[in-house]
Protein backbone atom coordinates (compact mmCIF):
# COMPACT_ATOMS: atom_id res chain seq x y z
CA UNK A 1 0.00 0.00 0.00
CA UNK A 2 1.52 3.31 -0.68
CA UNK A 3 1.84 5.83 1.69
CA UNK A 4 0.82 9.68 0.56
CA UNK A 5 3.46 11.65 1.25
CA UNK A 6 2.51 14.63 3.91
CA UNK A 7 3.67 18.16 2.65
CA UNK A 8 4.80 20.56 6.14
CA UNK A 9 1.82 23.22 6.63
CA UNK A 10 2.68 26.60 6.37
CA UNK A 11 0.46 29.55 8.21
CA UNK A 12 1.72 32.47 10.11
CA UNK A 13 3.51 32.23 13.39
CA UNK A 14 0.75 34.49 14.87
CA UNK A 15 -1.93 31.76 13.81
CA UNK A 16 -0.14 29.39 15.03
CA UNK A 17 0.68 31.16 18.33
CA UNK A 18 -3.27 32.29 18.47
CA UNK A 19 -4.13 28.47 18.23
CA UNK A 20 -1.91 27.48 21.10
CA UNK A 21 -3.53 30.18 23.48
CA UNK A 22 -6.93 29.84 22.48
CA UNK A 23 -7.57 26.07 22.65
CA UNK A 24 -5.13 25.62 25.28
CA UNK A 25 -8.22 26.48 27.47
CA UNK A 26 -11.04 24.29 26.40
CA UNK A 27 -11.50 20.49 25.43
CA UNK A 28 -12.89 19.95 21.72
CA UNK A 29 -13.60 16.79 19.57
CA UNK A 30 -13.90 18.15 16.59
CA UNK A 31 -12.82 21.00 14.79
CA UNK A 32 -13.79 22.77 11.64
CA UNK A 33 -13.08 25.44 9.71
CA UNK A 34 -16.00 27.05 11.51
CA UNK A 35 -14.14 26.41 14.72
CA UNK A 36 -11.23 28.37 13.34
CA UNK A 37 -13.18 31.17 12.24
CA UNK A 38 -15.65 31.54 15.34
CA UNK A 39 -12.68 31.98 18.01
CA UNK A 40 -10.53 34.53 15.31
CA UNK A 41 -7.87 32.16 14.97
CA UNK A 42 -7.11 33.35 11.51
CA UNK A 43 -7.56 36.23 9.41
CA UNK A 44 -11.09 35.80 7.86
CA UNK A 45 -10.49 33.21 4.43
CA UNK A 46 -7.09 31.07 5.93
CA UNK A 47 -9.11 29.00 8.34
CA UNK A 48 -7.59 25.70 6.06
CA UNK A 49 -4.27 26.54 6.66
CA UNK A 50 -4.52 26.04 10.36
CA UNK A 51 -6.73 23.14 10.04
CA UNK A 52 -4.05 21.52 7.69
CA UNK A 53 -1.49 21.97 10.53
CA UNK A 54 -3.65 20.04 12.56
CA UNK A 55 -3.88 17.18 10.23
CA UNK A 56 -0.33 17.43 9.71
CA UNK A 57 0.49 16.94 13.71
CA UNK A 58 -2.89 14.39 13.39
CA UNK A 59 -4.74 16.05 16.55
CA UNK A 60 -6.83 15.66 13.45
CA UNK A 61 -8.20 13.19 10.87
CA UNK A 62 -9.35 13.92 7.26
CA UNK A 63 -13.03 14.10 9.07
CA UNK A 64 -11.84 16.62 11.55
CA UNK A 65 -12.45 14.70 14.39
CA UNK A 66 -10.18 15.41 16.97
CA UNK A 67 -7.41 12.78 18.42
CA UNK A 68 -7.94 13.31 22.05
CA UNK A 69 -4.36 12.02 23.24
CA UNK A 70 -2.47 13.83 20.32
CA UNK A 71 -4.94 16.94 21.33
CA UNK A 72 -3.68 17.26 24.97
CA UNK A 73 -0.45 16.90 23.75
CA UNK A 74 -0.23 19.80 21.56
CA UNK A 75 -2.98 21.84 24.05
CA UNK A 76 -3.44 20.35 27.12
CA UNK A 77 0.00 19.28 28.79
CA UNK A 78 2.39 21.11 30.61
CA UNK A 79 6.23 20.77 31.78
CA UNK A 80 7.66 17.72 30.91
CA UNK A 81 4.52 16.13 30.21
CA UNK A 82 4.36 18.28 27.75
CA UNK A 83 7.43 18.15 26.25
CA UNK A 84 7.53 14.61 25.89
CA UNK A 85 4.09 14.06 24.38
CA UNK A 86 4.57 17.45 22.02
CA UNK A 87 7.80 16.04 20.33
CA UNK A 88 6.85 12.66 19.97
CA UNK A 89 4.41 14.22 17.42
CA UNK A 90 6.56 16.97 15.84
CA UNK A 91 9.44 13.86 15.19
CA UNK A 92 6.31 11.81 13.60
CA UNK A 93 5.09 14.34 11.44
CA UNK A 94 8.36 15.64 10.46
CA UNK A 95 10.14 12.35 10.68
CA UNK A 96 12.17 13.26 6.60
CA UNK A 97 13.43 16.08 8.49
CA UNK A 98 15.07 14.46 11.39
CA UNK A 99 16.42 11.66 9.26
CA UNK A 100 18.23 14.22 7.31
CA UNK A 101 19.15 16.82 9.73
CA UNK A 102 20.13 14.34 12.58
CA UNK A 103 21.45 17.78 14.79
CA UNK A 104 19.31 20.58 15.10
CA UNK A 105 21.76 22.03 17.42
CA UNK A 106 23.82 22.65 14.62
CA UNK A 107 21.07 23.83 12.11
CA UNK A 108 21.09 26.91 10.68
CA UNK A 109 18.58 28.46 8.76
CA UNK A 110 19.45 28.17 5.03
CA UNK A 111 19.74 23.88 5.83
CA UNK A 112 16.08 24.19 6.99
CA UNK A 113 14.82 26.15 4.19
CA UNK A 114 17.20 24.29 1.60
CA UNK A 115 15.22 20.85 3.12
CA UNK A 116 12.00 21.94 2.07
CA UNK A 117 13.04 23.00 -1.23
CA UNK A 118 14.96 20.05 -2.34
CA UNK A 119 12.03 17.15 -0.39
CA UNK A 120 8.68 18.89 -1.17
CA UNK A 121 9.58 20.95 -4.13
CA UNK A 122 8.54 24.24 -2.40
CA UNK A 123 9.32 27.80 -3.45
CA UNK A 124 11.56 29.91 -1.88
CA UNK A 125 8.73 31.53 -0.08
CA UNK A 126 6.70 28.69 1.45
CA UNK A 127 10.14 27.09 2.56
CA UNK A 128 10.22 29.76 4.26
CA UNK A 129 7.31 29.70 5.76
CA UNK A 130 7.47 26.37 6.65
CA UNK A 131 10.94 26.76 8.20
CA UNK A 132 9.62 29.27 10.54
CA UNK A 133 6.83 26.84 11.28
CA UNK A 134 8.81 23.64 12.04
CA UNK A 135 11.10 26.47 14.57
CA UNK A 136 8.43 27.57 16.02
CA UNK A 137 6.59 24.35 17.36
CA UNK A 138 10.05 22.68 18.07
CA UNK A 139 10.45 25.47 20.31
CA UNK A 140 7.39 24.82 21.84
CA UNK A 141 7.68 21.29 22.50
CA UNK A 142 11.51 22.34 24.25
CA UNK A 143 13.56 20.52 21.35
CA UNK A 144 16.75 21.61 21.13
CA UNK A 145 17.94 24.06 18.74
CA UNK A 146 21.10 25.75 17.20
CA UNK A 147 21.35 29.36 18.70
CA UNK A 148 21.00 30.36 14.82
CA UNK A 149 17.09 28.88 14.64
CA UNK A 150 16.11 30.11 18.13
CA UNK A 151 17.32 33.56 17.76
CA UNK A 152 15.42 34.07 14.23
CA UNK A 153 11.80 32.98 16.20
CA UNK A 154 12.54 35.19 19.37
CA UNK A 155 13.66 38.37 16.90
CA UNK A 156 10.16 37.63 15.38
CA UNK A 157 8.26 37.71 19.04
CA UNK A 158 9.90 41.13 19.39
CA UNK A 159 8.77 42.29 16.17
CA UNK A 160 5.26 41.25 17.45
CA UNK A 161 4.64 43.92 19.70
CA UNK A 162 3.09 46.71 18.12
CA UNK A 163 0.87 49.33 19.04
CA UNK A 164 -2.27 51.05 18.15
CA UNK A 165 -2.42 55.00 19.34
CA UNK A 166 -6.24 56.52 18.77
CA UNK A 167 -9.32 55.13 18.16
CA UNK A 168 -10.33 53.41 15.52
CA UNK A 169 -14.07 52.51 14.64
CA UNK A 170 -16.30 51.25 12.02
CA UNK A 171 -17.60 54.86 10.55
CA UNK A 172 -14.29 56.64 9.91
CA UNK A 173 -12.57 54.38 7.64
CA UNK A 174 -13.79 54.42 3.98
CA UNK A 175 -10.97 51.86 2.65
CA UNK A 176 -7.53 50.09 4.06
CA UNK A 177 -4.81 50.09 2.10
CA UNK A 178 -0.94 48.90 1.68
CA UNK A 179 2.08 49.51 -0.81
CA UNK A 180 5.28 47.94 -0.50
CA UNK A 181 7.93 49.95 -1.63
CA UNK A 182 11.37 47.71 -3.29
CA UNK A 183 14.81 49.51 -3.31
CA UNK A 184 16.33 49.43 -6.78
CA UNK A 185 18.28 46.42 -7.33
CA UNK A 186 16.76 44.19 -4.90
CA UNK A 187 14.85 40.96 -6.01
CA UNK A 188 12.33 40.85 -3.23
CA UNK A 189 11.07 43.15 -0.58
CA UNK A 190 12.85 41.87 2.60
CA UNK A 191 14.98 45.51 2.37
CA UNK A 192 12.55 47.22 1.28
CA UNK A 193 9.59 49.65 3.75
CA UNK A 194 6.18 48.52 3.63
CA UNK A 195 3.56 51.61 4.12
CA UNK A 196 0.63 51.05 5.53
CA UNK A 197 -2.16 53.64 5.68
CA UNK A 198 -5.78 54.39 7.11
CA UNK A 199 -7.73 56.51 4.49
CA UNK A 200 -10.57 57.91 6.97
CA UNK A 201 -13.28 59.35 5.63
CA UNK A 202 -12.54 62.99 7.46
CA UNK A 203 -9.81 62.85 5.08
CA UNK A 204 -7.26 62.17 8.00
CA UNK A 205 -4.59 59.47 7.87
CA UNK A 206 -3.40 57.13 9.90
CA UNK A 207 0.33 56.14 8.83
CA UNK A 208 2.79 52.92 9.74
CA UNK A 209 6.15 52.63 8.38
CA UNK A 210 7.19 48.58 8.35
CA UNK A 211 10.76 48.00 8.00
CA UNK A 212 10.90 44.95 6.24
CA UNK A 213 8.26 41.81 4.66
CA UNK A 214 8.23 39.69 7.98
CA UNK A 215 7.26 42.99 10.05
CA UNK A 216 4.25 43.89 7.68
CA UNK A 217 3.28 39.77 8.00
CA UNK A 218 2.97 40.18 11.66
CA UNK A 219 1.90 43.58 11.49
CA UNK A 220 -1.10 43.01 9.19
CA UNK A 221 -2.35 39.85 11.03
CA UNK A 222 -2.32 41.94 14.54
CA UNK A 223 -4.36 44.72 12.52
CA UNK A 224 -6.88 42.77 11.04
CA UNK A 225 -7.57 41.40 14.51
CA UNK A 226 -8.13 45.01 16.14
CA UNK A 227 -10.17 45.71 13.67
CA UNK A 228 -11.99 42.93 13.32
CA UNK A 229 -12.31 42.74 17.56
CA UNK A 230 -14.20 46.08 16.63
CA UNK A 231 -16.54 45.25 13.98
CA UNK A 232 -17.30 41.95 15.36
CA UNK A 233 -20.30 43.09 17.53
CA UNK A 234 -21.71 44.69 14.33
CA UNK A 235 -21.47 41.69 12.35
CA UNK A 236 -18.58 42.64 10.48
CA UNK A 237 -15.16 41.32 9.03
CA UNK A 238 -12.05 43.73 8.44
CA UNK A 239 -8.76 42.57 5.93
CA UNK A 240 -5.93 44.31 4.59
CA UNK A 241 -5.32 44.42 1.06
CA UNK A 242 -3.09 46.24 -1.48
CA UNK A 243 -1.37 46.49 -4.78
CA UNK A 244 2.52 45.55 -4.76
CA UNK A 245 4.44 48.69 -6.39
Amino acid sequence: MKIEKKFPPYPQITWIANLMKTFGKMKLSKIESKTIHNYNITSPGNESKILSLLKFLEVTNEENDVNPENYAAVFSYSGEKKKEEFTKLIKKAYKELFDTIPSLKEANLDILRNFFISNYNYSGGLAEAATKVFIFLAKEAGISLSDDLTNKIELRKRKQKQEFKGKINRDSISNISFQKEKKQNKSNYDDGKIFLAFKMKNSAEMDFNINNLEDWEDARDFIEKKLNKIFNNQGLNASLSGTDK
